[in-house]
């Protein structure tokens, strides 16, 4: 189940099987025959696959996974005889049920004009590639993913022009510095504009690191305003290109990246973590420390519902409605106190994705994300003013007296979003101090809320295990029930009308960077493509003397356990007049035996993705002896 071995087998009896022969019928989502039809499916069913023969566990976890999204990118024209074709590969497949990487790119070409029918692709495996264009007129090109039989492919058309006499290069304009703390990624914003030749006219944007002492990925690479994740503090100078087709332009910006400032990952402090994928551990299981959810679907009240990525929770009922974790916050209780315990730890930070259904019809006030009934409630469209009306609300109670006798509670109100959580995914965070209830912030979407009232309480441990998505009383009791609903004298709903996703607890206060970073990524580790610099490769080399080869790659130490994979080659029709002496070493050396021209590239693979180094390429003269008269 999602691609992890969930019950094994042992078989003590064995059946005569009947062959599946070519005439035969499946049935998907119901039964035929005497049945009546009286079997269906209760649900949605796609992508059905039957191999012949059994499939490897790392097969099945790329059945799973399914096929990465991609793109070749938007049409566009040149006047020259090639091309440069930059497709895009995303870190999973499309949509959100799906967590992970599969799948080996290829180019092809589609149709050519006249004459064209020889426009050859140097690298048909690398997303990004070189391609020749013999005459003028109209090229497509086809950009696909394959993975165990199944692929999915976008088209781009490249049209050949003759050059403009009148063409203007594009302008590129950025700041010339900017600074981010590590984790959280850095926003580029460069202006590009152009005159709009050569026709038909297409501006193409690529950003690319020039120098700097760890990695950079660009998501996405071909956006004028992308977001830039860098593996390392220090100083970078990134690119920005703009090419017309006929004429390009850069712009640098130099980068300060500081690193965090408590130097920690985002695993420190880390105490709970309900991702909802189901990919390695079963649904609802906390990844920290194995506890599976104590409420589990009933599938009428709680259900599991497409997450932001993977799956997430949705609690349906109007009154005891949630999932219970069966777990509480990592706290200590305060030995001074004898009674309603302040926890000595002052900080929790708890981050969750909320998706709010605009066509789900609880009336709710005070809807629950998560809460610690007596103790904390996060909470959407909490009971307050009519400015408070529509935001979130950090609820806490607990003794207001070192003695532990006097019990008070406070309500720290925030705005409503700028943009409505309704039908969208939005992160929140919230950092709560439950030491002494002076310290609290509440984040949407990595931007850091002004708070709308005043007043403060200390947390108290009240034992009761952490509720997600609702509340468990359907009573009224204010603040520690529900409200009555003056319209109708019902009581107000206390269930989140949305699904929730990517819970995670810290027991500590997280930064500003780490906030923009959770915000910025769902998953905290989606595995990027190991990133490559130039390889320091020299121009000219003798013939049968040996040249040295060195590059150096980066990379986000994802899959966990696997080691970067080096691959040099020849590129160029002479690869056979050359040899390595160790192709899948990171620094090596290069011989050529006859002179020529020389294209080298090194690929980089992580184990699951590949990264082509730039080409670079060796002019190889003939070896000679030099006499000097005097």
């Amino acid at each position: 189940m999602n691609g992890e071995p969930v019950h094994s087998y042992t078989i003590h009896d064995v059946f005569d099987l009947v062959p599946v022969t070519a005439d035969r019928q499946f049935w998907f989502g119901n039964s035929t025959g005497g049945y009546d039809a009286s079997r269906y499916f209760c649900g949605e069913l796609d992508d059905f696959r039957i191999y012949d023969g059994a499939l490897s566990s790392n097969e099945v976890k790329r059945v799973y996974r399914g096929l990465a999204a991609i793109s070749a990118g938007q049409d566009f024209t040149v006047t020259g005889a090639s091309a440069v074709l930059a497709g895009t590969v995303g870190h999973q497949a499309e949509g959100t049920l799906r967590k992970g990487y599969a799948g080996a790119t290829d180019w092809s070409l589609v149709s050519a004009p006249e004459g064209g029918e020889g426009a050859a692709i140097l690298q048909p495996e690398a997303a990004q590639t070189s391609v020749t264009l013999p005459v003028a007129g109209e090229y497509v090109f086809r950009f696909t993913i394959s993975d165990l039989g199944a692929a999915t492919s976008d088209d781009i058309t490249v049209t050949r022009v003759a050059e403009d006499t009148a063409n203007a290069a594009p302008t590129v304009s950025l700041a010339a510095s900017a600074t981010v703390t590590l984790p959280s990624p850095l926003v580029l914003t460069a202006t590009v504009s152009d005159d709009d030749r050569p026709a038909p006219s297409a501006l193409r944007t690529r950003w690319t690191k020039t120098s700097g002492p760890g990695g950079v990925w660009f998501e996405p690479v071909d956006a004028a305003s992308p977001q830039a994740y860098f593996s390392v503090g220090g100083t970078y100078v990134l690119t920005c290109r703009a090419d017309d087709g006929q004429a390009q332009t850069a712009a640098d910006v130099t980068v300060t990246v500081a690193d965090a400032a408590d130097g920690a990952a985002l695993t420190n402090g880390l105490t709970h973590c309900w991702t909802l994928e189901g990919q390695t551990l079963p649904f609802g299981t906390d990844a920290v420390t194995g506890t599976p959810l104590s409420s589990t679907p009933d599938y009428v009240t709680r259900i599991y519902a497409p997450g932001s990525l993977g799956n997430g929770i949705r609690c349906m009922g109007a009154h005891l409605s949630y999932f219970n974790t069966g777990l509480v916050l990592a706290e200590t209780k305060d030995p001074n106190m004898t009674k309603n315990w302040w926890p000595l730890e002052r900080y929790q930070t708890v981050s969750a994705w909320i998706k709010i259904d605009s066509a789900d019809t609880n009336e709710v006030l005070g809807a629950n994300i998560l809460m610690m009934p007596m103790t904390l409630g996060i909470r959407y469209d909490e009971k307050g003013t009519s400015a408070q009306t529509g935001g979130f609300c950090i609820h806490q109670q607990g003794s207001t007296t070192v003695d532990g006798g006097s019990i008070g509670w406070a309500q720290y109100f925030y705005p409503p979003p700028a943009v409505s959580p309704a039908d969208r995914w939005m992160h929140i965070c919230a950092v709560v101090d439950r030491r002494y209830g002076t310290d609290m912030e509440m984040w949407y979407d990595g931007v850091k809320q002004t708070r709308l009232n005043s007043g403060s309480c200390p947390g108290r441990m009240s034992g009761n295990t952490i509720l997600l998505g609702g509340h468990s009383r359907a009573d009224g009791n204010d603040y520690n029930g529900c409200w009555t609903n003056a319209v109708s004298g019902d009581f107000y709903s206390r269930t989140f009308p949305g699904v929730i996703d990517e819970v995670r607890i810290w027991t500590r206060k997280l930064s500003e960077g780490e906030i923009r970073y959770l915000a910025a990524n769902p998953v905290i580790d989606p595995n990027r493509a190991p990133a490559v610099d130039v390889p320091d490769v020299p121009a000219r080399a003798v013939e049968k003397r040996v040249t040295a080869l060195t590059a150096v790659a980066f990379d986000d130490a994802l899959p966990a356990g696997e080691a970067l994979r080096y691959a040099w080659r020849v590129l160029s029709d002479n690869a056979a007049d050359a040899v390595f002496g160790d192709a899948a070493a990171r620094e090596t050396t290069f011989t050529a035996r006859v002179a020529g021209a020389y294209k080298i590239q090194l690929a980089v693979s992580d184990g699951e993705r590949i990264t082509y180094s730039q080409i670079c390429t060796v002019e190889v003269t003939v070896a000679g002896t030099v006499f000097s008269l005097r």
